[in-house]
């Protein structure tokens, strides 16, 4: 028998080591979240815009540190309580005197800022308090705030009793070099007005206790009315941006460096700090020189300012203008450099100087080398032309040079490009060479199709259209100047290249074009800008009429437009297009303002140019669509082009043109029927004469006038009727006989026939004939 074997039993089964694992990995993942997990503050703001919950996030430092869950109107609806989670690692930084803004994308005068929000949207950043005391409600600032006293810099303020154009983050400049902004600014109870200004720290050194601060931003009124009144205004930028600027007189360089929170006094300029560069300037005369109103300007920028004026005890009695001269402009004091008083110059050539009429005379330098020096004496010689700039020459030729002379300006779309830089007659005494200088940056502007002419002065055109007066600038005008085009586009072209200089812009745009000659045999009702047309388009002008003796015509030169050389071939047809008075009513009405033109209708062959015009428009075979009929006749009656034919006193059709049979017996009469009328005609169809007026007359039954329409009374028509069984279709080109009066018999038809159904509303058909379109279906005829 088998010995049972006893084994000692365990204390804890190993299946209880499952819900002990289970444990510890919960209270790691309770661990886990908890490091994890974010700080929850709120957020009051007036106004959230471009905040979104779960999109907007709190940076600090370029780094992400936070988000927005929830955005929320607050209790008393008078801001918005925005829920941020802040990264666990940012608790320290969260205390009482934290501050929070939104960024986002602001622009002001001449400033953009929070541009990178364009992209990325708007967010939340935050500077970091100094209090010890935790807080996790917080109240939004509606801009990010001054910077701290801790930014290194020296911190100052500047009081002032206005703000002028500066701003927040205006700059600070000394020496032309910028060495600080302006922080923030607030007003007083005294109503005066306190800046806050942070000095970079590697410029502090430049600020003493005896430094003086002005205005160098905006513009300024002075003056009053014996002296009259001086706008000054720095500089563009200045004007947009706003800026300061400091110095320090040599005799106050030794005081004391400023220190932090000290205030100074801005002035509203550097002369009204009384701090500039002290010059004289001698000069013959103090004519137009006003003391506090004359400025030193270069290139437009104000430069300094006269102070005052005194006799000199000389022969000569000249005078001594002595000036105030901006800091930054110190290094014009050398020796070499030469001053001129500009006034302005009124002349038969031209005039000069024309904006010192209404801002008063000013004195300009050209800066030299040398020396330092601060006492000069004023040129007597005129101001020199400044050096030109780079750009590009090229040569012109002309017939004459008109009023151009040296400097005369270049322009292009009424802008200065350029100037004229030599003038002079050539060897052989036949022509006019000029060169031109395009400043570097327009010199693209030239290519090999370029066409240059000549601006002076003006031009008037007047006719009965009205009158019409070209000129450019008033500098051009008076003095001359050269403008230029570009028709097709080509290659640029070398400095050097020669063109021609046309002696106006239409002169120049003839140019190129087809030349044609045209004959006439009565020259009265033309002249040299009679204008040729094509489908109510100028396509070209007459330019010069003459009579030849040896053919006893009267022939014209005419310039048509490249573009439309395609419509003068061997077969084209041109007439004279005046007013024509008849019974039937007035054609070309618009004659008797405009006066008469050409018109002409496209042919077929090789090109020409050499054509006979015809005095009226030419009797013109059928052409347009529709369906081409021709009616023969023993005599026309009151009938013409442009007559209408009549179904049931509904126009359908027009003739289109009228001539003798081949044996001169009959008269083929062309006519055209509309494209939704064509069903209407058939080879059975008859057409009779419906012009004038049909009376019967009786004792007892009076009087009864029939007709087609008041217009067939006076203008003539054709009427057409079809039988009951109306047979075959009438097939283009078919001819019909054109009964002088109705059969009685022909009114009485009335077959059923079908027509096509008009898409859009009463359309009207126009039968082409050249210029000449004879409306069918409406009243209108031309």
């Amino acid at each position: 028998m088998e010995k049972a074997v006893l084994r000692k039993r365990l204390i804890v089964s190993p299946i209880w080591f499952l819900p002990l694992l289970a444990l510890c990995i919960v209270f790691g993942l309770l661990i886990s979240s908890y490091r994890n997990s974010g700080i929850e503050i709120t957020l009051h703001f007036s106004g959230a815009e471009g905040v979104t919950a779960g999109k907007t996030k709190v940076i600090y430092k370029g780094i992400q540190v936070g988000s927005v869950k929830s955005v929320a109107m607050d209790s008393e609806l008078e801001g918005a309580d925005i829920t941020v989670e802040m990264d666990r690692v940012t608790k320290k930084g969260l205390v009482a005197d934290t501050m929070f803004w939104i960024v986002k994308p602001e622009i002001s005068a001449g400033r953009i800022t929070g541009l990178d929000t364009l992209v990325s949207g708007a967010y939340i950043t935050l500077r970091m308090g100094n209090s010890t005391k935790s807080e996790r409600h917080f109240n939004g600032l509606s801009e990010p705030p001054p910077m701290g006293e801790e930014t290194p810099g020296l911190h100052i303020k500047l009081k002032t009793d206005t703000l002028y154009s500066l701003q927040r983050g205006s700059y600070v400049y000394s020496r032309n070099l910028r060495i600080g902004k302006v922080d923030d600014y607030r007003l007083e109870q005294n109503g005066a007005i306190i800046l806050d200004v942070l000095i970079q720290p590697e410029f502090t050194d430049l600020i003493r206790e005896g430094t003086r601060f002005w205005n160098a931003s905006g513009l300024s009124v002075t003056g009053d009315l014996q002296r009259g009144l001086s706008v000054n205004v720095e500089s563009m930028a200045s004007l947009i941006y706003g800026g300061l600027t400091c110095g320090t007189a040599e005799s106050l360089k030794d005081t004391p460096p400023a220190r932090s929170g000290q205030m100074f006094t801005l002035y509203k300029d550097f002369a009204d700090a009384e701090y500039g560069i002290p010059m004289t300037l001698q000069l013959a005369s103090g004519d137009g020189i006003v003391p506090g109103r004359t400025k030193v300007m270069f290139r437009g920028l104000k430069a300094g300012i006269v102070r005052s004026i005194d006799i000199n005890n000389e022969d000569f009695h000249s005078v001594t203008a002595s000036i105030l001269l901006d800091p930054r402009a110190e290094k014009i004091l050398r020796e070499n450099t030469r001053f001129w008083v500009v006034r302005p110059q009124i002349s038969l050539s031209g005039i000069k100087n024309l904006e010192t009429m209404l801002s008063g005379s000013y004195i300009t330098f050209l800066i030299g080398d040398g020396e330092r020096q601060d006492s000069f004496v004023v040129e007597s010689s005129p101001m020199p032309k400044l050096f030109l700039r780079p750009g590009k020459r090229f040569r012109l030729e002309a017939e004459e040079s008109g009023s151009l002379g040296l400097g005369s300006p270049v322009m292009y779309k009424k802008q200065e490009i350029g100037e004229v830089t030599a003038l002079h007659l050539n060897e052989a005494g036949e022509r006019i060479d000029l060169e031109i200088l395009l400043y570097e940056q327009y010199a693209g502007l030239v290519k090999k199709t370029t066409r240059f002419y000549n601006i002076s002065g003006f031009q008037l055109d007047a006719s009965l259209q009205g009158v019409s007066v070209q000129a450019d600038s008033l500098n051009a005008m008076i003095a001359g100047g050269i403008s230029f085009f570009t028709p097709d586009d080509g290659e640029v072209v070398e400095e050097g290249q020669i063109f021609s200089l046309y002696p106006g812009r239409e002169e120049a745009q003839r140019a190129g074009s087809l030349f044609l000659t045209l004959e006439f045999l009565d020259g009265g009702d033309i002249t040299p800008r009679t204008k040729i047309k094509y489908k109510g388009i100028t396509v070209g002008t007459l330019v010069r009429t003459w009579y030849d003796s040896d053919k006893d015509q009267v022939l014209a030169k005419a310039v048509v437009q490249k573009r439309f050389t395609k419509l003068f071939r061997r077969t084209t047809d041109i007439w004279l297009v005046k007013p024509q008075i008849s019974l039937s009513g007035v054609r070309n009405l618009d004659t008797m303002i405009s006066g008469p033109y050409l018109d002409l209708l496209p042919g077929t062959g090789g090109f020409k140019t050499h054509f006979m015009v015809q005095d009226s428009e030419p009797e013109l075979t059928a052409s347009g669509d529709g369906l081409h009929l021709v009616l023969e006749a023993e005599r026309i009656g009151s009938l013409k082009k442009g007559s209408p034919l009549y179904y049931r006193q509904v126009e359908i059709g027009g003739i289109t043109g009228i001539e003798l049979g081949p044996t001169a017996q009959m008269v083929w009469i062309h006519v055209v029927i509309e494209p939704r009328y064509i069903p209407l005609v058939h080879r059975s169809s008859r057409f009779w004469n419906a012009g004038g007026i049909k009376m019967i007359a009786g004792l007892f039954s009076g009087v009864s006038v029939e007709t087609e329409s008041l217009e067939s009374i006076l203008a003539g028509g054709i009427a057409m009727a079809t039988p009951e069984e109306p047979g075959s279709l009438a097939e283009e080109g078919d001819h019909f006989l054109l009964a002088e009066k109705v059969d009685e018999d022909w009114l009485v038809w009335s077959p059923k026939i079908s027509l096509p159904r008009k898409k859009r509303g009463p359309e009207q058909y126009q039968v082409q004939a050249g210029k000449k379109k004879i409306r069918v279906g409406g009243k209108e005829k031309r």
